[in-house]
């Protein structure tokens, strides 16, 4: 135990010197910093010495209390999508701001369910399905959620001679799969788009290396509404059975078939775990099939889809979030998936594979422990390891709240897209 808490103390003084080491070295290039790094920092960091250094039309244009209210169209396939609740936060998170926002979409998701804000919002009636808005000309710019939609968008800008700035978000499969099946797709976006977002670096550095223009290239995190989330301290019912949880598509890059090889293992060793399993896809009988393979029966549960408010009253009983990701045979990889920045949220600790954007926010000891992909054992061993140590759940799960309060909740990261949109309209 001593051991145990030494190292978690040394985790967090190696984080803060190598916090130090970089403010340091930050400080010491800031002079030769461009406008377009400046307004990322502020916009990604809330970095108030920034502003001294840019031009001061921009910092105008980012501060000023009589702001210019922006008409935003956001560009999806399907809406809403459960799965999807980045797009739903950007949306209300721009309606909050007083900004005028719409959805141009494709289509509906063919379910019944959808989240309370679709509501409260009444987004529904600012979406547009398969036709585009009559007053099209009247929009400011056009968030396009993932590439493909961002390349459709930028044709109807050329067809009907729009004004419109295209920004477009990247966030996985767009330029892992996507970019592995159609080579070079991107080259007439990136030279006439106006703006390139990713939602982690690791995928920036991606884009990058596929050609987006450098100064056009930023990071704007996926946010969750910390408020909706609630805290609680873990610990054991009398039943004294641990309980797992797993959000997200029930698709090769979540990494689920290897979650429950390791459960498999966890039981051999202590059969009081259980495992819950949120969402839904295409490999779902499969998955089914594989649980029923191994003896896992009694042990998981496939709950689909659910909302937010039954996300987090799931959670409320659990021990610990599960995050297997692995690189799909598609070349598909994760993020930092907001699955687990709702996890923290609510408090719990996080075992994740060191995979895509996961390992920028997983400091390993200190909110939750990094395992690599594809490698059952490694993951059972470590559910194993933090069964035993229940007095290490809640300083994961608190550190991972702290994390997530700081870096992703919405009313921050709703401000950040807004100073990111003035900069792209501005331009």
């Amino acid at each position: 135990m001593k051991l145990l808490q030494r190292n978690y103390y040394l985790s967090i003084v190696l984080c803060v010197l190598h916090s130090a080491l970089n403010i340091s070295t930050e400080v010491k290039a800031r002079e030769n910093i461009s406008d377009a790094q400046l307004i990322e920092e502020i916009t990604n960091e809330h970095d108030e010495s920034a502003y001294s250094l840019l031009d001061p039309s921009l910092v105008t244009l980012v501060r000023s209390p009589k702001r210019k209210i922006m008409k935003v169209l956001i560009v999806v396939k399907f809406f809403p999508k459960l799965s999807e609740t980045f797009v739903m936060n950007q949306m209300t998170g721009l309606l909050s701001l007083g900004h005028d926002v719409y959805v141009y979409a494709e289509k509906r998701e063919a379910t019944d369910k959808v989240h309370d804000n679709v509501v409260k919002y009444n987004l529904i009636d600012r979406t547009y399905y398969g036709e585009l808005p009559p007053d099209l000309h009247s929009f400011d710019v056009a968030v396009c959620q993932f590439g493909p939609r961002g390349i459709k968008f930028l044709e109807i800008k050329k067809k009907y001679n729009l004004k419109t700035k295209v920004v477009t978000f990247f966030r996985g499969g767009d330029i892992s799969t996507h970019v592995h099946n159609n080579p070079g797709c991107y080259n007439t976006l990136f030279a006439e788009g106006d703006w390139f977002l990713t939602n982690c670096n690791f995928f920036r550095k991606r884009l990058r290396r596929l050609g987006s223009p450098p100064d056009r290239t930023g990071i704007h995190y996926s946010s969750i509404d910390c408020s909706r989330f609630a805290y609680k301290k873990r610990r054991l019912q009398a039943d004294g059975i641990f309980h797992l949880v797993t959000t997200g598509r029930l698709v090769e890059k979540k990494g689920i078939e290897d979650a429950l090889v390791a459960l498999k293992k966890v039981i051999q060793v202590n059969p009081k775990v259980d495992y819950t399993i949120i969402g839904s896809g295409e490999l779902k009988h499969k998955l089914i099939a594989l649980a029923h393979e191994l003896g896992l029966k009694n042990h998981v549960r496939f709950v689909g889809w659910k909302t937010q408010d039954e996300i987090v009253a799931i959670m409320k009983h659990c021990h610990l979030f599960l995050l297997p990701s692995v690189q799909a045979k598609d070349m598909n990889e994760d993020a930092i998936p907001n699955t687990l920045k709702e996890a923290w949220a609510c408090g719990l600790p996080a075992i994740c594979t060191d995979h895509g954007g996961i390992p920028e926010v997983v400091i390993d000891g200190v909110n939750g422990y990094l395992v690599k992909e594809r490698n059952p054992s490694m993951l059972a061993e470590r559910i194993l390891y933090l069964m035993e140590r229940p007095h290490m759940w809640n300083i994961l799960g608190k550190n991972g709240r702290q994390l997530v309060e700081k870096k992703f909740d919405l009313p921050n990261q709703s401000l950040d897209l807004e100073a990111i949109l003035y900069r792209v309209i501005a331009r």
